[in-house]
């Protein structure tokens, strides 16, 4: 986004944390800054959450990274990629490696600036939101956190808006409704590298009613970022495809969504509709 004369950013990492980028100004002086070990380096992190070798595969925070790529070379790829996911020109085949080496340079070199968002924008007021019933739980600040979001499907493969969920991760709970577009959307999250979703009504002709509280249940896995092979089974598992060989599942997810396997991860993250 930008705002006033000059360029600034919002990322989201894939921990939930905000990161603000910036292009320096003439007047900003500070030390180069050395490039981190990938585990430790949030600009790693943001750019695998966004792009894997050959696509987007995370609209939001990859229309800001190309935003911040055109106004470093003065290239227009975010005009020509407002939906960066949609590229049928494969405009960004092969194009993550240049965009990581590219930021990590104007970073080291103090052009590009980025810290992370610590406060509110805007400041709410006194009483804005309801209190949050979750209790507080005592943790270590420094510990990594993650932000969880999950398309709710019923068992059609189609959206279920403001389906009633519970979540199990890390030792937490969580409970809610899903949004009008079937989004369940958690932050600050425990690093787990699976979860337990609980969700959708039982109806009331279904003799499991009174018997468990909610309709589905899946165990689901959280580290789908990749194009390898245990990435791809991960992403098919949590669209319920279970054959018995990869190839398989990828042939019944063909079917059922009319599209080539490289549509996979777009489809994944994105919750988008089985045809009817």
């Amino acid at each position: 986004m930008r705002w006033g004369i000059h360029d600034e950013w919002w990322v989201d990492d894939p921990f939930g944390r905000r990161w603000r980028f910036w292009l320096a100004r003439e007047h900003e002086t500070g030390l180069p800054i050395p490039r981190r070990a990938h585990s430790d380096d949030p600009l790693w992190h943001i750019i695998r959450c966004a792009f894997n070798h050959g696509q987007a595969i995370e609209d939001h925070p990859a229309r800001e990274l190309l935003q911040i790529y055109d106004a470093l070379t003065g290239a227009r790829l975010g005009d020509e990629l407002p939906q960066p996911t949609r590229d049928p020109r494969r405009l960004l085949r092969g194009f993550r490696d240049e965009l990581e080496a590219m930021l990590h340079d104007a970073v080291e070199s103090g052009v590009l600036r980025f810290e992370r968002d610590e406060l509110p924008w805007p400041f709410p007021e006194k009483n804005d939101e309801p209190d949050d019933p979750r209790p507080d739980n005592p943790r270590d600040e420094d510990q990594p956190r993650m932000r969880l979001r999950i398309w709710v499907l019923d068992g059609d493969r189609q959206p279920m808006p403001g389906a009633p969920y519970r979540l199990r991760i890390g030792g937490v709970v969580r409970v809610g409704t899903a949004r009008d577009n079937a989004l369940i959307d958690e932050r600050d999250l425990e690093l787990a590298d699976e979860c337990n979703l609980e969700w959708g009504e039982i109806p009331q002709d279904d003799p499991r009613r009174g018997l468990q509280d909610y309709h589905y249940e899946r165990r689901l896995f959280t580290n789908t970022y990749g194009e390898d092979a245990g990435h791809i089974d991960r992403k098919l598992h949590n669209l319920a495809y279970r054959e018995e060989t990869r190839k398989a599942n990828v042939a019944a997810f063909e079917r059922d969504y009319g599209v080539k396997a490289n549509e996979l991860t777009p489809i994944h993250h994105e919750g988008r509709r089985r045809p009817a």
